[in-house]
């Protein structure tokens, strides 16, 4: 039998009352309007006007972006094309960035392969993408409590931003995260 957690209208986590014997079925339920938010609106509220909750969003796109090049491949690249897989040439390609731009780069995880172009433009780059599909239910990534968020670890290694950008949306909303479940445990 799982936890029982009520939400006010707030947002405030409540614990059921302990002398609550089952939890009450959903048609009996009495209901409560909250609003629905969605990651995007989460992710830029507060971007346009805070310069802080700006740079916050281009740490966490830092996470999602990734430079690679081959170890083969990086002993051809000229010593000054080597600044574009720095995290300086990263963060100088997030700053330029839109809000919307900014969301779409977290929320698809792209990664930029480089190699050495023998042609005029030292570099060729190609893309991969592990977009952040198991966003649909974010149910997985936490655990709820009367006192605040346990972010989770999920099995798969592709679903560790998932939990992450959760974590990042609860702290933007004021949330408790009280910790976080340390390797080697999962949950699933």
């Amino acid at each position: 039998m799982g936890l029982t957690v009520d939400v006010d209208v707030d947002g405030t986590l409540l614990a059921p009352p302990p002398s609550r014997p089952s939890p009450v079925p959903l048609s009996r339920a009495r209901t409560r309007a909250l609003p629905s938010i969605y990651r995007r609106e989460i992710l830029a509220q507060g971007v346009e006007k805070h310069i802080n909750k700006r740079m916050a969003l281009e740490r966490f796109a830092m996470n999602a972006l990734t430079y690679a090049c081959s170890e083969e491949d990086i002993e051809s690249i000229q010593p000054e094309d080597r600044y574009y897989l720095s995290d300086e040439y990263k963060m100088e390609v997030l700053s330029s960035m839109s809000v919307h731009q900014l969301i779409e780069t977290i929320l698809i995880n792209p990664t930029v392969h480089l190699a050495p172009s023998y042609r005029d433009t030292g570099l060729t780059a190609t893309y991969s993408f592990m977009p952040l599909a198991n966003l649909v239910y974010t149910r997985d990534q936490q655990i709820t409590t009367a006192k605040g968020i346990v972010m989770g670890r999920l099995r798969s290694p592709q679903r560790g931003l998932e939990v992450s950008l959760m974590k990042f949306c609860f702290e933007k909303l004021g949330f408790d995260v009280l910790g976080e479940i340390p390797e080697p445990v999962c949950i699933r």
